[in-house]
């Protein structure tokens, strides 16, 4: 039986243009890819597991694994860093893939949060931010603020 480690380093190729080692095995709908880690029932994000190998400890706890080079899909662990919510939303802010995909100024639609607008809004959470000063941020209700806090409580 193959270990955690050699079943990981099965499931990637080199993007030979960005250096990213892609993930081709199972993503959820957002890019990332996923793998199970120590056992049947404990599954993980493939660049988690990635920068847990790098570093040869696990990631503090409340840290995410950023990706330097914006690509969920990405598992290289020269790419990866241990960072805040706040550093990966800077990222995301100064990437130029995000600055050249923005034509025009995005409005979001009322009570609905893309990807980069719930991570936002989970480090405004952590910082202290009011419900209300969220609601009018995101143009959303109470019941997405606390779907988002309850999110936050399952992860640690």
């Amino acid at each position: 039986m193959k270990s955690v480690e050699q079943r990981f380093d099965e499931k990637w190729i080199v993007d030979s243009v960005t250096g990213c080692h892609n993930w081709t095995a199972t993503k959820d709908r957002d890019g990332y890819g996923w793998i199970r880690d120590d056992g049947p029932n404990k599954e993980c994000r493939a660049h988690r597991f990635s920068l847990k190998r790098k570093l040869g400890r696990p990631i503090n706890f409340g840290m995410l694994a950023c990706h330097k080079c914006n690509n969920p899909s990405c598992v290289n662990p020269e790419h990866l860093y241990e960072g805040t919510t706040l550093d990966n939303m800077k990222d995301l802010a100064n990437s130029p893939k995000t600055l050249k995909g923005r034509k025009k100024k995005y409005i979001p639609k009322p009570g609905f949060l893309n990807f980069y607008e719930r991570d936002l809004l989970e480090a405004l959470i952590v910082h202290g931010f009011k419900n209300k000063q969220l609601m009018q941020r995101f143009n959303c209700t109470k019941a997405i603020i606390d779907s988002a806090k309850k999110r936050m409580k399952k992860e640690r």
